[in-house]
């Protein structure tokens, strides 16, 4: 009985957090900012080419947080143009 209440108890977890981020993802888009990391709008960043104004350290945890895949002993301009990449894509910078 105790096994069948955690997993449903995981079950209402799991549930939650997918109309979380459903929300999440909606409210992104209807305001129109979409590639967020702290309180910077990276998507400005890219139009206004000041995303090297990051140090190293910090271009590598962006990455990260949008999964960008990079090399252990990577430069700091290789991290720029692999962030650029992803966020050239991004609706907002084409309006």
């Amino acid at each position: 009985m105790i096994l069948m209440n955690k997993v449903k108890s995981e079950h209402v977890s799991r549930q939650n957090e997918n109309v979380f981020d459903e929300i999440h993802n909606t409210v992104l888009s209807e305001i129109g900012v979409i590639h967020l990391y702290d309180v910077y709008n990276l998507c400005e960043m890219v139009a206004e080419n000041k995303l090297s104004s990051f140090k190293v350290k910090m271009l590598r945890v962006i990455c990260t947080c949008f999964e960008i895949r990079f090399k252990t002993r990577v430069t700091k301009s290789e991290l720029v143009k692999k962030l650029t990449e992803m966020l050239l894509g991004c609706s907002c910078l084409s309006t």
